[in-house]
């Protein structure tokens, strides 16, 4: 009778092209969404905490730094 054996390395190799494949399908999937006759443009983002007091300063000065980081760690370039 045939047993079924786990090859560890065939195990390895095959997440390593799986997750590969994913890296690949979502740099794909960013430049379908950002190939638009206008994408090539800049962007001007607004944050404004409004009235809603220290809460909503906390929450605006979250969502700046979030973007400013992310803009860094997509390498786009951003500035205040």
């Amino acid at each position: 009778m045939l047993e079924l054996e786990t090859d560890e390395s065939l195990l390895a190799e095959a997440n390593l092209t799986i997750y590969n494949l994913n890296h690949e399908l979502d740099q794909w999937e960013l430049q379908q969404l950002l190939s638009g006759l206008y994408d090539q443009n800049g962007a001007v983002v607004t944050i404004n905490a409004g009235a809603g007091g220290t809460d909503a300063q906390d929450w605006a000065e979250m969502l700046l730094r979030m973007y400013t980081r992310w803009g860094g760690a997509t390498r786009w370039p951003s500035s205040l």
